[in-house]
């Protein structure tokens, strides 16, 4: 986690992604976002983990699959305990979840909007003009998930009896998630 943060980040961004799939100018972007929210700002005895570090070892477990996604080879990658990881990634996922970043970042857009006009036009541009009213099912990124979701779990379920989900993006907004 410390090459990650002192070395890739800085010097290596194609290593860099690699380790958290996500470029160092979104990273640092998203720290920016994430560092004055609530979650991450206690008056507790102990201090948190810096919150690069907690944000690292989260988006890690989010690019890993398998085995590499356990406890304690999270642990090892990040230097901290097991125990450490878990808090970690339930703090950010519900940083995220909870804040206002989901109703800024993650929705549909409505009707007429500019991203959704934008969506269109790429639609009929890049794929065929008579599709251009199916502006949300273009194209998407299956995204592996570790185990069946607790909820509707067989709907992530597909023919290769993998779960993932799909998640549909246009114009540097993720427009849903879905499967």
């Amino acid at each position: 986690i410390d090459n990650c943060l002192n070395f890739y980040l800085h010097h290596w961004p194609d290593l860099f992604r690699q380790q958290v799939r996500m470029s160092p100018l979104t990273f640092t972007t998203l720290l920016s976002i994430l560092r004055p929210l609530p979650y991450f700002n206690t008056n507790s005895q102990v201090p948190q983990l810096a919150l690069e570090k907690q944000l690292l070892l989260t988006l890690k477990w989010l690019g890993s699959y398998g085995n590499s996604t356990s406890l304690a080879n999270l642990a090892q990658w990040g230097g901290v305990g097991e125990g450490t990881v878990d808090k970690v990634i339930r703090r950010v996922l519900k940083a995220v979840i909870e804040s206002s970043l989901r109703e800024r970042h993650v929705f549909w857009p409505t009707s007429g909007s500019r991203r959704r006009e934008k969506a269109k036009e790429m639609v009929a541009e890049k794929v065929i003009d008579g599709w251009r009213g199916g502006w949300c099912m273009i194209d998407g990124t299956l995204v592996p998930l570790h185990s069946k979701p607790h909820y509707f779990g067989e709907w992530f379920l597909d023919r290769k009896s993998n779960y993932l989900v799909n998640v549909q993006v246009c114009d540097r907004c993720i427009l849903y998630v879905f499967r």
